[in-house]
């Protein structure tokens, strides 16, 4: 096979697995603006190394033994609400990183992001507990107005919160076959 030239100030796959595992090991996410962008760039690589590597399936069967973390490319569904989309795709992000049990933390920084695009639980939680918080809002001295309050470890709608979140995952993992695996 021919050597490829690279320029020095090429990306990688080996530095961007790198970067993403020093990324995970400090505890920080690629939850609300990293991952968008590190998964296109995944993308781009992936392209250029296919047009590179041509037909040689067993050069490209070696470079995916390498590739340590493989991130789907998470599209949002139009047979979901924005909500839905928006908190099924971050909840998958988080169970990628964090594996099958998600820790408090996570849980708060989907409920910044959510509040951040103006959703609030009054308006999405389902059933009755949608209306409990109605009448909790009324009668309280402490309404709850944001996903980050009702998460709080001593809210009576942390569990509400929490089965809000997961049907938005189980949603959005159903409109993604990809994800079923």
């Amino acid at each position: 096979m021919e050597s490829i030239e690279m320029s020095p100030n090429a990306v990688t796959l080996d530095s961007i697995i790198s970067f993403t595992i020093d990324l995970i090991n400090a505890g920080q996410t690629l939850v609300a603006w990293a991952a968008p962008r590190v998964l296109a760039l995944e993308e781009n690589i992936r392209e250029a190394l296919d047009s590179h590597l041509g037909a040689d399936p067993m050069d490209q069967a070696a470079l995916t033994d390498r590739c340590a973390i493989q991130m789907p490319i998470l599209k949002d569904h139009p047979g979901l609400s924005p909500f839905d989309n928006l908190v099924g795709r971050l909840m998958v992000l988080a169970h990628l990183q964090c594996g099958q049990r998600i820790p408090d933390l996570e849980y708060q920084k989907i409920a910044a992001v959510v509040d951040q695009q103006g959703w609030k639980p009054l308006r999405h939680l389902e059933g009755n507990h949608q209306t409990k918080l109605g009448i909790w809002n009324q009668r309280s001295g402490r309404p709850i107005h944001s996903f980050e309050q009702a998460l709080a470890p001593k809210s009576k709608f942390r569990r509400a919160a929490l089965r809000r979140f997961y049907r938005a995952h189980d949603k959005y993992r159903k409109m993604n076959p990809q994800l079923s695996a």
